[in-house]
């Protein structure tokens, strides 16, 4: 799946050069740290847990607590709540599908959507995330650490099906084109196991845009009230959670708007909160990343770009075999046309704005 990227916001506020050093810096540390066969997908499948439990030990015992530095992350259950609960999430029903497919789900962010944007910053309605739902398949911990052939081509995949999604909600297409998930959430609403289903309007003909205000108002109090619980906020910073009009304004003007552009990042190691990779998606205004997320949400878009560079870096040494298989020596390959790793050439950062 490839969609046309012309209206991507193409970099974030933070320089270009300032990610690939910090992908560089993860890399090395990765190297040093842990065996030269062990992938972001391997420590994954083999110590982040499915059940609702203490991560703690394992946290420290593997290593992390000097790569995820945030005093976001929580370990110990605070309720159903730890760093890990993205993950368990993905594996189940997550609270508000927006889209998903075989392999990934795009969802609507629980707690306060866009809250990084800034204050009075009118794009936080248009907050999404994707994350890998299966339980095969390349899984990463965070797109700033070094990634396989593999993990790479699966950054790529998720940044298409943001697109896609993207797309969806800019046409207002019908649920039924949004995925199974979706379906669900909006023909069993809110309802618990063992109740009867509560849809969230006429299934048949309701589109992603009704789809959106409908799961938002109608979520139950003990869920919007909880941990991380849910508040959506205006361009005035009103709490509309519970507006039907007011949120489809914001849905409206967002994604029909022709100048709004959008933005794909991640916040690094430093920052995160949960240790499922989540990619972010808004829509910005002619693409202007806010400056208050300079230093803790860095652009997909460019983050694989610096992969291709890395995994063309690493394809340039080879070792040249000669006389029954001994090693003579080391020859460096002349390195590829950066034209032809990234198939377009580096963009301009875009403007920031002041939050």
């Amino acid at each position: 799946m490839s969609l046309s990227r012309t209206t991507t916001a193409r970099g974030a506020a933070t320089p270009g050069d300032t990610v690939m050093t910090q992908m560089k810096m993860y890399k090395e540390k990765w190297q040093k740290d842990y065996p030269s066969n062990m992938t972001q997908t391997d420590m994954f499948r083999k110590w982040v847990p499915k059940e609702p439990v203490d991560f703690t030990e394992t946290y420290r015992s593997i290593g992390f607590d000097q790569i995820f530095t945030s005093d976001k992350v929580c370990l110990k259950m605070m309720g159903p709540y730890n760093s890990n609960m993205l993950y368990r999430d993905s594996l189940g029903e997550c609270k508000i599908p927006i889209y998903n497919d075989g392999e990934f789900t795009v969802q609507g962010p629980m707690g306060i959507p866009g809250v990084h944007l800034g204050d009075k910053h009118g794009s936080k309605a248009s907050h999404l995330m994707i994350v890998r739902h299966t339980e095969d398949g390349p899984v990463t911990f965070n797109e700033m650490l070094p990634s396989t052939p593999d993990e790479t081509a699966d950054l790529k995949k998720r940044l298409d099906v943001l697109d896609l999604a993207v797309k969806n909600i800019r046409d207002n297409v019908l649920i039924s084109e949004c995925g199974p998930k979706v379906m669900r959430r909006a023909t069993r609403g809110w309802a618990k196991d063992g109740e009867p289903d509560q849809p969230l309007g006429d299934v048949a003909t309701m589109t992603i845009r009704d789809y959106m205000v409908n799961v938002i108002t109608k979520m139950p109090e003990d869920i919007r009230n909880g941990r991380p619980g849910y508040v959506l906020k205006d361009s005035e910073d009103h709490d509309v959670t519970l507006y039907p009009v007011s949120i489809r304004h914001l849905i409206d003007t967002l994604y029909d708007a022709e100048n709004m552009k959008t933005f794909k990042a991640i916040q690094p190691p430093t920052e995160n909160s949960q240790f499922l990779s989540h990619i972010h998606c808004f829509q910005l205004p002619d693409g202007v990343v806010p400056e208050c997320m300079q230093n803790t949400y860095f652009d997909c878009e460019l983050i694989y770009k610096n992969k291709l560079l890395l995994q063309a870096e690493d394809d340039e040494e080879i070792e040249e075999e000669v006389d029954e298989g001994a090693t003579l020596g080391r020859q460096r390959s002349a390195p590829p046309p950066v034209e032809d790793v990234l198939n377009r050439q580096m963009s301009p950062v875009p403007p920031v704005a002041s939050c």
